[in-house]
């Protein structure tokens, strides 16, 4: 089981290019790799897997081998692609349905 973040847009140095050589490839989702994470209260849950969708989308998958709780306050999705930066906050008591934590 993990949670699947995608990411949608045009970033040049994430999405898919034919062009790359299988060790471009696999250098690029190394550093996916170190870089990206959900941090959280406590450990940061890094990325597990990365799924070129299509050019301008990409899915971040983590597991969820220690999962998200309520008391985790904030979860935010941390990555560095080149010189670009990205952060999302997601406030976790706005993915609560019916008394239950969804995600």
């Amino acid at each position: 089981m993990n949670y699947i973040l995608s990411v949608n847009g045009d970033l040049p140095t994430l999405g898919l290019d034919l062009d790359e050589t299988d060790a471009q490839r696999e250098q690029r989702s190394q550093m996916l790799k170190e870089y990206t994470r959900l941090e959280r209260r406590h450990d940061p849950i890094y990325l597990s897997r990365v799924v070129y969708q299509s050019a301008s989308t990409t899915w971040f998958y983590f597991s969820r081998i220690d999962p998200i709780s309520p008391k985790d306050g904030q979860v935010t999705f941390t990555s560095k692609l080149g010189p670009i930066e990205i952060k999302a906050k997601f406030p976790v008591k706005e993915m609560v349905y019916q008394g239950k934590l969804e995600l």
